[in-house]
């Protein structure tokens, strides 16, 4: 016969016939909380990397606030972790096709920010910023031209008529 895990009573069968780990609810709980303070993981935090010691096993950061900040980046930063490639900005990223910055707190697209200064006015959501070269990454004012939503398609297509040529 099996014994309770708490107080080492014998079991019975339930009527079910099956027998169980302890004898009443009350022995598992006292169970899980003697077993839960014996127990210690030495555990590094995947967000803030300090190590902790914690009582369970699968835990992975050292506190509620930790979790919450490593589950918001990774919804909120787009493209985090393609593969075995982890980036440190969103510049770095292999995807983005064209460079970010920061102006008063606010990410903005660089080519985008030129192109403002220099019109001295902030451009409507409809307006493209093209790039002359066809290179996404130089953002010389000489490289830039603002188009609409429609010419910039135009363009876009009489350039790839003339590559089949």
């Amino acid at each position: 016969m099996k014994n309770c895990m708490f107080c080492h009573k014998t079991l019975v069968r339930d009527k079910w016939g099956r027998i169980r780990t302890f004898c009443s609810l009350s022995c598992a709980a006292r169970f899980r909380v003697s077993f839960l303070t014996l127990t210690k993981y030495d555990k590094i935090c995947e967000h803030c990397n300090i190590n902790y010691e914690t009582s369970k096993k699968k835990q992975r950061f050292c506190s509620k606030s930790c979790k919450a900040l490593f589950h918001y980046h990774k919804k909120h930063i787009k493209n985090l972790v393609t593969g075995p490639f982890f980036p440190k900005t969103a510049n770095d990223h292999p995807n983005n096709r064209y460079k970010r910055i920061y102006v008063n707190g606010v990410q903005t697209y660089e080519h985008r920010y030129i192109m403002e200064q220099h019109l001295k006015r902030k451009l409507q959501y409809w307006e493209h910023v093209h790039h002359i070269n066809g290179n996404s990454k130089d953002n010389r004012l000489e490289n830039l031209n603002v188009f609409s939503n429609s010419e910039h398609h135009r363009i876009h297509k009489l350039k790839d008529f003339s590559d089949l040529s």
